[in-house]
């Protein structure tokens, strides 16, 4: 009996259905994403979207050279590009300048053992007019699905427990000049951290509120997003946070 790649788990089946992960063997992606059955670089044999970011799609794929299954993660800033087949098609400038810093963190992170390490990442490269960075894919639920497990709620120890090793693995990063990009946008709003820390150009004096205009430059700058798309995003955020109800 033929067997062929699950689009879903990358586990060999000959089932119209997998028994593995239910994903139905002719599967699709949306339009805006990669064809399931793309193969990149020669190498990696691309299967199902699992997740999408403002500047990133990510989908799980075959690495051929090494027999495994990982993670593959490709610049696309959804609101500054398009899609002809596998190719990507600039749309706004903001797509060249938010490519060059995903371009930069890919060649840190593949190049660099640290870094390699702490971000799982194994490759990285460039075709279809874009750039692609390839993950160790580490199975078990995420963060979220971690937390609804234990009841939508975790205690105080336990918290600081997980969150230790995030942040020192982000501070590795971000001492490398790597700025974390897979965050959710509706996940980010804007501080000062006044009175100390004044941004560039301002450092060595004060800082107020009145500077937080410079976080949200640097954030539009990383994400290949305009400032006022940031300045929209981030107030609906803090609103939320605070479930401020004024406009």
């Amino acid at each position: 009996m033929e067997q062929y790649r699950c689009f879903g788990c990358m586990q060999l089946i000959s089932e119209p259905v997998c028994p593995h992960c239910g994903h139905p063997a002719e599967g699709v992606n949306f339009p805006h994403q990669l064809p399931v059955g793309t193969v990149l670089g020669g190498r990696y044999f691309v299967g199902r979207a699992v997740n999408q970011t403002e500047n990133a799609l990510t989908y799980v794929a075959y690495d051929q050279n090494e027999n495994k299954s990982v993670l593959i993660s490709e610049y696309y800033p959804g609101m500054a590009a398009s899609r002809e087949g596998a190719q990507v098609r600039p749309g706004a400038a903001a797509y060249e300048a938010g490519l060059e810093n995903y371009r930069r963190e890919a060649q840190l992170l593949a190049g660099d053992e640290e870094l390699s390490r702490v971000s799982g990442t194994v490759d990285a490269f460039e075709t279809n007019g874009t750039v692609y960075i390839a993950m160790d894919q580490i199975r078990g639920p995420g963060l979220r699905q971690y937390i609804a497990l234990r009841g939508g709620a975790l205690d105080p120890q336990e918290t600081m427990r997980i969150f230790r090793g995030i942040v020192a693995a982000v501070a590795t990063l971000h001492q490398s000049g790597c700025a974390h990009g897979g965050i959710s946008l509706d996940r980010i709003v804007l501080e000062t951290d006044c009175p100390y820390m004044s941004p560039e150009p301002f450092r060595g004096k004060r800082n107020d509120p009145g500077k937080l205009y410079r976080m949200a430059e640097k954030l539009a700058e990383i994400r290949g997003l305009s400032v006022e798309e940031i300045q929209r995003i981030t107030t609906e955020n803090g609103k939320r946070l605070y479930r401020m109800s004024c406009e």
